[in-house]
C-alpha cells in the first residue's frame, strides 16, 4: 500500500510540471493567434489594411512556430506589401525575442509602381523590453542574394543586407538605425555606364532617428508614430574609382518631406568628372571652366582629391548656395 502511494506521488510529482507546461505553451499558442488578430483589428483603426488567409501553431514543448499564409499589408495611399508565407519563431521560455523567415517571393505595390522581390534566405530578427508597454529593443533585417525586378523594366541584384535599429533608453522615441549593403549590381539601370560604374561593392549607413512617440505595444491604437528628425552620422558607398560619404541632420515637413543640411563628399572625384566628360555631359567649350571650378571646390577641404558640397534640403528644393539640382517628392 504504501509503495503504492509513493508511486502515486512519483507519477504526481513528475506529471505536474508536464500537465503546467503544456498548459502554458497552449495558452501562449493561442495568445499568439489571437494576438495576430488583435493587431489587424488595431491596424484597421490606423489606415493599415492587414489580411492573411491562414495562421497555424506548432512547435511544442520547446517553442512557438507560427506560419501565416496569404498575407497583405497595405497602407492607405502609400503602398502595398504581398508574400505567400512568414514563419514566426520564438523560444517558449522567451517570448520576447522573436525571429521571422521571410525566405519568399515578395510583391511591393506603391504610386511607384509594382516590384517583386524574390531573396533566398531572409530572417527578420525583433527584441522586445520586458516592460507592461512591450517597447521595441532591437529589430534586425538579414537576406542574402536579393532580386529586385520593377514592372517598368529595371532590375537589380544584391550580395546581402544587413540591417539594425536599436531603441535609446532615453529619449524612447529615438532610435538608430544601421545598414550594410553588398555587392549591388546596377547594370539595368545604368546600362550605357562602363562595367566599373554598374555596380557598388559596398553601401553603408549609420543614422539616428527620432518618432513623436515610442514604437510599442500602443502605436496601433494611437496610430503609428511619425518621424521627426534624422541625424545622418555617416552615408559611405564607392562608385567607380570614387567614394562618397555624406553626414546631415535633417527634420520632417509635412508640407516638404526632409528639410535641413547634408555635406556631400567626393573623394577621387576627377574620375566622375572624366565620366562625365565621355557621357557628353560636358560641352568641349566648358571643360576648363568646370574643371577650375570643381578644383577650387576642393580648398574647402584641404585635399585636391576631395570635394564637399553643403546641400541644402528646402521647400522640396535640393540646392547649393543658388543653384538648384533638383525636387524632392512631397511629404504627406
Amino acid at each position: 500500500m504504501k509503495h503504492s502511494r509513493l508511486a502515486r506521488w512519483i507519477l504526481i510529482i513528475i506529471a505536474a510540471p508536464i500537465i503546467l507546461w503544456s498548459g502554458y505553451w497552449a495558452t501562449a499558442a493561442y495568445a499568439f493567434e489571437q494576438g495576430v488578430h488583435l493587431a489587424l483589428r488595431e491596424a484597421h483603426k490606423s489606415g493599415v489594411s492587414a489580411q492573411f488567409q491562414e495562421i497555424s501553431v506548432q512547435g511544442y514543448p520547446a517553442e512557438f512556430e507560427m506560419d501565416v499564409s496569404g498575407i497583405s499589408v497595405g497602407v492607405e495611399n502609400t503602398l502595398t506589401w504581398e508574400t505567400q508565407k512568414a514563419v514566426l519563431h520564438t523560444a517558449s521560455f522567451k517570448p520576447n525575442e522573436i525571429s521571422l523567415d521571410l525566405s519568399e517571393t515578395h510583391q511591393i505595390n506603391g504610386s511607384f509602381g509594382a516590384t517583386t522581390i524574390v531573396t533566398k534566405q531572409a530572417k527578420l530578427s525583433v527584441l522586445f523590453r520586458p516592460s507592461w508597454l512591450i517597447p521595441l529593443g532591437k529589430i534586425a533585417l538579414q537576406a542574402e542574394d536579393i532580386a529586385i525586378d520593377h514592372a517598368d523594366g529595371f532590375k537589380a541584384n544584391l550580395g546581402s543586407i544587413f540591417a539594425i535599429v536599436t531603441s535609446y533608453a532615453d529619449p524612447n522615441e529615438a532610435y538608430n538605425l544601421a545598414a550594410e549593403l553588398e555587392n549591388i549590381s546596377l547594370g539595368n539601370l545604368w546600362p550605357h555606364l562602363p562595367p566599373a560604374y554598374q555596380s557598388v561593392q559596398a553601401f553603408r549607413l549609420n543614422s539616428d532617428v527620432l518618432f513623436d512617440a515610442a514604437w510599442d505595444r500602443t502605436a496601433m491604437s494611437r496610430g503609428l508614430p511619425a518621424l521627426q528628425k534624422i541625424v545622418l552620422n555617416e552615408i559611405r558607398f564607392d562608385f567607380g574609382d570614387a567614394n562618397i560619404s555624406a553626414t546631415g541632420q535633417l527634420t520632417h515637413d509635412p508640407s516638404f518631406g526632409p528639410t535641413g543640411q547634408i555635406n556631400l563628399s567626393v573623394q577621387g572625384w576627377q574620375s566622375l568628372f572624366e565620366l562625365a566628360k565621355s557621357l557628353g555631359y560636358v560641352a568641349p567649350n566648358l571643360e576648363d571652366m568646370f574643371f577650375t571650378l570643381l578644383t577650387d571646390l576642393t580648398a574647402q577641404t584641404g585635399s585636391s582629391d576631395t570635394i564637399t558640397l553643403p546641400l541644402t534640403l528646402q521647400n522640396g528644393r535640393v540646392s547649393y548656395g543658388a543653384l538648384t539640382f533638383g525636387t524632392l517628392p512631397k511629404g504627406r
